[in-house]
């Protein structure tokens, strides 16, 4: 028994002091892999560490970015110039046509160059077209929209160049809105097609240009001084007929107007010598030109009634005793006839006429609705002599006044103005 009690405790020595050695293996094997497990965990780190950096840089950069952005938006929000107002693009002169198939307008900045464009309503049909130096001008679809007529200037060379003169490259466009074919006319100061009929367009030319003088330097005849010659309103008036192309030019004419059916085209003739001036009418189915009125004076400002039968016209003569010239009013109604009906009233015939008034040249004339009567303006009469002392009295007139060294007096310049003192 002793020998086996003595067995089993050798057994469990063994068993202890083998544990105790596999234990004390296992420690030393952790301490010799201990330096290398850190050293392979090495290179995780220092990846951690630079991709730390890095985000650490991007957040700098958008720091950086939104600190730029705070200080720079007060020089964002500058106040508007001149240049910004000028470089505005705007839509001008829209219009029209009368049966809302065609639409028209000019469009461009407020100091360069415009540009014309048409273009249909219910369609893809669309015309463009230079128009030169911006600004405002005619654009007018005639009465059946078959023709649009347009006028253009000279196109500016730069923003900052200055501008052309007003009838320096001035043109008159016509175009015809089928087939898109324009014609191009020179130098008009106004157009107007002939009313509903639609079978003209009448093109008022600016007046012509001098004649042209010798150079300098003795070369071509020697000029005598120019002498002075009566000055005439009157210019060139050409009819274009639309269907044919074909033009007729009637001279000195200083103003038109159609009737509203384009039946009748009313004209006042001026000319050089003023004893050739008149009121004409010309049929614009037959051609027939009559004169209506005549004499040695000026017509101006003619006016048809809404309905087209009823005509109206200043008629001005000069009065030695008065400045200006003192006008009278020449009217027409019923033109179906072989010559319409004339009508003339002079405030000098007329008793009920206001004392020392006259008839304005600064209103048109109008007849009512019923052709019963006429309306228009008046205005005070002013003779010569009371004009001159007008001038007189608004000129300059001396001050005294205490000034300059040694209390010596002055003078100053002052003007006084009153209402009806001439601007």
């Amino acid at each position: 028994m002793a020998t086996g009690r003595e067995h089993m405790m050798s057994i469990s020595r063994f068993s202890f002091r083998n544990g105790w050695l596999v234990a004390l293996a296992a420690v030393a094997v952790g301490l010799l892999l201990l330096p290398g497990l850190s050293h392979s965990q090495q290179p995780s780190k220092e990846k951690q560490i630079a991709e730390l950096e890095k985000q650490l840089k991007d957040l700098q950069k958008k720091l950086d970015s939104l600190k730029n952005e705070s200080t720079s938006a007060p020089n964002a929000s500058r106040p508007i110039g001149m240049a910004d107002i000028e470089a505005w693009h705007s839509i001008r002169n829209a219009t029209l046509s009368s049966d809302g198939q065609w639409f028209a307008h000019r469009a461009g900045p407020g100091n360069g160059n415009d540009e014309v464009i048409v273009h249909q309503t219910k369609g893809d049909k669309e015309y463009r077209f230079p128009a030169g130096q911006s600004g405002f001008g005619q654009l007018v679809f005639s009465h059946n929209c078959k023709w649009l007529a347009f006028s253009t200037n000279a196109p500016r060379s730069e923003p900052g160049a200055a501008a052309p003169g007003s009838a320096v490259g001035k043109k008159t466009v016509l175009l015809n809105l089928e087939t898109g074919k324009k014609v191009e006319f020179d130098a008009v100061r106004y157009f107007g097609f002939a009313g509903e009929a639609s079978t003209h367009l009448a093109l008022h030319k600016l007046a012509g240009a001098a004649p042209a003088t010798a150079p300098a330097g003795g070369k071509g005849p020697a000029q005598q001084p120019a002498v002075p010659t009566p000055t005439s309103g009157g210019t060139d008036l050409v009819l274009y007929e639309l269907a044919t192309g074909n033009e007729l030019t009637l001279g000195n004419v200083a103003d038109f107007a159609f009737d509203k059916k384009g039946h009748w085209l009313a004209m006042t003739i001026d000319t050089r010598d003023q004893a050739n001036n008149a009121l004409q009418l010309r049929n614009m189915s037959t051609a027939a030109l009559v004169s209506l009125d005549s004499g040695k004076a000026s017509y101006q400002h003619l006016s048809w009634t809404e309905k087209g039968d009823g005509l109206l016209v200043l008629k001005g003569t000069e009065d030695k005793a008065y400045d200006g010239k003192i006008y009278s009013i020449v009217g027409f109604t019923e033109f179906d006839g072989s010559s319409p009906k004339k009508t003339v009233y002079d405030p000098h015939a007329d008793a009920t006429f206001p004392t020392g008034m006259a008839i304005s040249p600064n209103r048109t004339p109008m007849w009512t609705d019923d052709r019963s009567a006429i309306t228009f303006g008046i205005h005070a009469l002013k003779k010569k002599e009371e004009k001159a002392a007008a001038k007189k009295d608004a000129g300059a007139d001396e001050f005294q006044v205490k000034g300059g060294k040694g209390g010596g007096k002055k003078r100053r310049q002052g003007r006084r103005w009153h209402w009806r003192f001439e601007r």
